[in-house]
């Protein structure tokens, strides 16, 4: 498990629930589409004809769906291959006036091979597209191998892999200008083949030659540029071309869904929303599973434009997109005439309509200048309900002074939840819209910010406001350097909002932004500096509330080391140490590795995450959450910390399968929670140790003196095993086991009282050490309320024999109740464990089976006892609250006696019967059959 998903899955699951609904304008959104009920269905292959092509036969599918009217379903052939030639960089198919309709893939690929895009969609409503892949036969773009690096020419000597196409490509070449930098581009990638940018380089290197050669291993290209950085031989690249949106572009069209897709390969968006909402749900952007492919798009993931409601993204992945992740805005309309003081004409076809709220911006300061209604519409000219500005009527050049934003375009009530954003060559996120929630996904190696508040070209939209960011995981984002040839290290960040204003241009008054009301909590930085340098940019929102967030800090040397040392950490000039730092020790380590801590340390929570130990030694490590809880988790690997460990807030303990913590809590007044199937032993005294002990999964062994601990308690699967001393323990339904395996025995002592429910189990062991055989023992220096099982267990071929007497619990103040069920009494044919109690013991003694009196032979007394049991029709055990016991007859422990104890009685090798035996048993079973008939009538 990485560290990502174990934050996802523990932490945030653990301890928020998180409810979309408690945003205020959740209401107000429409659901997505996730679901529709169709009366029809029309199968693609019943219109398959003999020398038709797949798109002929996908063209005639789709006229005979719409012929049918809504309530249709197109079903596509199973798991087919479609093979889509090339199309004049048109969309393949356009959907218009399709409504109440499924498009189902049913599992099928569309395999593409031209750049434009797959469905357009017009004037239609309530659709869902689903179950699909789509792919390229020959990716729209160049990648292989720098072979070799020319610092002083700055030059690449570069080899193509093979199945792409070459630097020179004509699809290339027709966008190679230097300044349009969406569309021609070399990106420098990691060597590993992850896809991930490289960090230190340039977001973007826009090359200005390029020259073919050949040598022993081939043909290769030398590609020139003006600048670059970090680049060096070994390094992967790709080279995309970006054209038309590859999936969808619906217009005029609502309730648009697209789940289960899988996209391959783009030459431009993934998918492309203008002024109408696409909801994306299950859907995965990203590179190709075993291809050796190094993007997923060409271009961004999704592009949103002008939509009234903004899309709702669940379940979904954008990896490696050749630009932003998920760009979301609303474009700008520029002023051609104005025709009165409150009237004017707009330069191209507007969607504003009438009763929209008008926003209009000085270009240079990105001041709000005017907001107002429109009252009436004429094809480009609208009518305001207020006279504009003096300044705009005065305007001698309004298209190049002010912009005109229509307020009810701003994607309303977006969701961005439960994704993963990552690779993305710039933002993981561009926003300027309104009313967003943005929960619970992993932003990971986005080139610049992870998240970017931005009025980035003026004409995409107006600030952001009513921001929710919460539960995120932002892993080691901002690695580029540069971005466009623009330095962003003022704004290299994880999270920022910030405006271009014109250079030299002078922040105006309070109107100039409309980033507002901004809300970051209970997110997870790596990699970060924190907040006060690197995890938030804030320029222009006037209110920025960050809160309750997490950083963690990676050990990044390979030796043993001092945690004050700063140079040890993967964040520049700064250590874990406060109340949201998270120290994060993974698998660099080679082999054993010591850390120590020259003086007391607080953080939140430590992850230790490598085969190979970690040892923690030195002053106390002190854990202090900023919210209720703090962690100390091993996911893999054994780990010992000796350094004194004081909780001042509740910890869980997460310790994953196979995985060992060995730790020493030495005080505090707070819980200790243990989690997960792996195993946490706790080892020394603890007299300042007062909070409680929650065992909830896994084993925990106490190996030390918690005597004035407030109680233990043990829940669920969690298995509790014991040498020291505890305060009372309440066993809920795990399982308690003196001792420190299953493999040996042991005793401690219980400083309170023992209460065992009905779904718990006591494990008892035996062992045999040099012929000689020890019990399991629990001294209670209180009373014990007994339930539930007792499993007794016998090891190192442990041989108990005839009248061997062993104790397994001694209280001070009382025993209440019995074990419910008894496990494993059973040693040979002969003997076996008499289960005992008195008033203060409970005891096993090795006696013949079928000794009920324990007085050392099987005759008529014990029968008579096993009579006196059966005789009832409805067995006592049934009528009374304590199951029956070994002194009742019950030899095979399970709270009953039944023929089952009759036969361990009568079939004992050392039973000799009297005359009367036989009658006897024979009338002993006559009732059982009586009770079984009585039942089944």
């Amino acid at each position: 498990m990485n560290v990502y998903s174990y934050r996802m899955q523990f932490i945030f699951l653990f301890t928020l629930i998180i409810i979309t609904s408690n945003i205020s304008w959740a209401s107000n959104r429409p659901q997505p589409l996730r679901q529709l009920t169709t009366s029809q269905t029309i199968n693609v292959s019943n219109y398959r004809l003999p020398g038709m092509t797949d798109q002929q036969v996908i063209q005639a599918a789709l006229n005979a769906a719409k012929i049918a009217g809504s309530q249709t379903t197109l079903r596509f052939e199973p798991n087919y291959k479609y093979q889509l030639g090339f199309n004049n960089k048109e969309r393949y198919f356009t959907l218009t006036g399709y409504n109440h309709f499924i498009l189902d893939g049913n599992g099928c690929e569309f395999n593409v091979g031209d750049l434009g895009g797959l469905f357009k969609i017009n004037n239609s409503n309530n659709v869902i597209m689903q179950n699909f892949t789509v792919d390229m036969d020959t990716p729209a773009m160049s990648q292989g191998n720098i072979i070799n690096w020319n610092q002083s020419t700055k030059t690449a000597r570069v080899r193509v892999d093979a199945g792409y196409i070459n630097p020179d490509h004509n699809w290339l070449s027709e966008h190679s200008t230097s300044e349009d930098k969406h569309k021609a581009y070399f990106i420098v990638k990691d060597k590993d083949g992850s896809g991930a940018h490289k960090q230190g380089t340039k977001n973007v290197m826009i090359y200005k030659n390029i020259a073919k050669g050949q040598d022993a291993g081939g043909d290769y290209y030398d590609i020139s540029f003006n600048a670059a950085i970090n680049v060096e031989a070994g390094d992967k690249f790709v080279m995309p071309a970006s054209y038309t949106s590859m999936l969808a572009f619906p217009k005029n069209s609502g309730q648009i869904t697209m789940k289960n897709i899988n996209i391959y390969a783009t030459t431009g968006a993934a998918i492309y929303s203008g002024e109408s909402t696409i909801n994306v749900l299950d859907t995965h952007i990203k590179i190709k599973p075993n291809s050796g492919r190094l993007l997923g798009s060409n271009r961004d993931g999704f592009i949103v434009r002008n939509p009234k409601w903004g899309p709702w993204i669940e379940n979904s992945t954008f990896e490696a997109t050749g630009d932003d992740g998920i760009n979301i805005a609303s474009n700008a309309e520029t002023i051609s005439t104005l025709n009165t003081n409150n009237q004017l004409t707009i330069s191209t076809k507007t969607q504003i309509n009438v009763g929209d709220q008008i926003a209009i911006l000085n270009k240079h300061t990105m001041e709000v200048v005017y907001q107002g209604n429109a009252t009436s519409k004429s094809n480009k000219t609208i009518t305001l309900n207020t006279n504009l500005p003096i300044e705009i009527i005065n305007s001698n050049n309004l298209q190049e002074d002010y912009l005109v934003y229509d307020l009810d375009v701003m994607a309303d009530g977006f969701v961005i939840k439960n994704s993963e954003i990552k690779y993305s060559r710039r933002y993981g996120l561009l926003i300027a819209a309104k009313n967003g929630l943005i929960e619970n996904n992993l932003f990971e190696k986005t080139a610049a910010t992870a998240i970017a508040f931005e009025q980035e070209n003026k004409d995409h939209g107006i600030g952001s406001f009513n921001m929710t960011v919460r539960n995120n995981i932002f892993d080691t984002n901002f690695i580029q350097t540069e971005i466009f040839n623009r330095p962003e290290v003022p704004h290299a960040t994880a999270i920022g909002t910030w405006t271009s204003l014109d250079q030299n241009s002078n922040r105006p008054s309070d109107n100039y932004y409309f980033y507002r009301n901004f809300n970051v909590y209970d997110n997870l930085f790596k990699g970060t500096a924190s907040d006060k340098g690197y995890a938030f940019y804030n320029e222009d929102a006037s209110t920025f509330q960050v809160y309750n967030n997490d950083f963690m800090y990676q050990w990044t040397e390979d030796a043993n080391g001092t945690w004050s040392d700063h140079n040890n950490w993967d964040v520049n000039n700064e250590i874990p140490n406060g109340n949201n730092r998270i120290a994060y020790f993974g698998n660099i380590n080679s082999s054993t590795r010591t850390i120590t801590l020259a003086s007391s340390q607080s953080i939140k929570g430590l992850l230790l995450d490598s085969p190979n130990k970690y040892k923690i030694i030195g002053s106390p490590l002190i854990m202090q959450s900023n919210s209720s809880i703090a962690s100390i988790d091993a996911l893999q690997g054994s780990h010992i910390i000796h350094s004194d460990i004081q909780l001042n807030h509740n910890t869980e303990f997460f310790i994953n399968s196979s995985t060992y913590l060995s730790t020493h809590v030495y005080s505090g007044d707070k819980d200790i929670i243990k989690l997960g199937d792996g195993l946490l032993r706790i080892y020394g005294n603890s007299p300042n140790f007062t909070g409680s002990i929650n065992v909830h999964n896994g084993r925990m062994f106490i190996a030390s003196d918690l005597r004035n601990a407030k109680g233990v308690n043990i829940h669920g699967n969690g298995t509790l095993m014991v040498t020291g001393h505890t305060s009372t323990i309440n066993n809920h339904s795990g399982t308690l086991s003196p001792g420190n395996t299953y493999s040996a025995s042991g005793q401690f002592e219980i400083h309170g009282n023992y209460t065992q429910s009905s779904n718990a189990t006591l494990l008892a062991n035996f062992n045999s050490t040099n012929n000689v055989i020890t019990e399991d023992s629990i001294i209670v220096n209180g009373s014990a309320n007994i339930d539930g099982t007792l499993k007794l267990l016998r090891i190192n071929n442990a041989s108990p024999q005839l009248n061997d007497s062993f104790l397994l619990m001694t209280t001070s103040n009382g025993i209440t109740g019995t074990f419910s069920s008894i496990q494993n009494t059973i040693i040979s044919n002969s003997l076996a464990f008499a289960i005992t109690y008195t008033s203060n013991t409970i005891n096993a003694q090795v006696a013949l089976m079928g000794d009920a009196n324990l007085d050392g032979i099987i005759n008529q007394l014990d029968l008579n006892i096993v009579h006196n049991n059966l005789s009832s029709l409805t067995p006592i055990s049934l009528t009374e609250s304590s199951p029956l016991t070994w002194i009742d007859g019950d030899f095979n422990g399970d709270g009953i006696v039944n023929n089952t104890d009759l036969n361990l009685l009568t079939n004992n090798p050392i039973f000799i019967p009297e005359p009367t035996t036989t009658a006897l048993s024979l009338f002993l079973l006559a009732p059982l059959a009586l009770l079984r008939q009585r039942n089944a009538a």
